[in-house]
Order: structure tokens, then sequence, then C-alpha cells
């Protein structure tokens, strides 16, 4: 069909990042507990001179980071940071 010069229509759709939000699902993302780096320092004195640092995972964020709430959501992406965009070729 292609060789007679018949016109095919077929379209491909794939993720993109959102523009009204930028890809970052919200405006205020980051978290409060550890500061977007998914980790939380804690400290504790073990006596007079030395103290002990662990690490570990940000309760609050679950180690992602950031913290999208429900009434922050992107209107555009609900918060998912991609949009699905769909684009339609012509071959001839």
């Amino acid at each position: 069909d292609l060789y007679n010069g018949t016109i095919k229509k077929f379209s491909v759709s794939r993720n993109v990042l959102c523009s009204n939000c930028n890809g970052k699902g919200t405006e205020s993302g980051a978290s409060m507990e550890c500061q977007g780096s998914g980790m939380k320092v804690s400290e504790r004195q073990l006596g007079p001179v030395m103290i002990r640092q662990t690490q570990h995972c940000c309760n609050d964020c679950k180690g992602t980071g950031e913290v999208i709430s429900d009434h922050d959501r992107c209107v555009s992406c609900n918060g998912e940071k991609v949009v699905m965009e769909e684009k339609v070729f012509l071959s001839l």
C-alpha cells in the first residue's frame, strides 16, 4: 500500500515532564524532616566527649526526599510529575 501512495496515519504516545509544575508535582515538595535528602541524622551523646551520629531513613517522606500533600498536588499531572503526550504522524 505504501508503494502505491497510500497515506497511513499512526500515533505515538509517551510520558513527558509536566509543563505546569516543571516535573516537580507541586510547588512545595521538600520534606521538612530531612530537608529533601531522604535521610535523617540523629546524634546521641555517649560520654562527656563522645557523640555518636546515626543515619536512618526519614519517616516523613519514606526516603524519597519529598512529600506531596493532597491539596498541593499539580492539577495537570496530579502529582505524578509526567503527563501523557500523543503525537500523530502521517506517512506517505
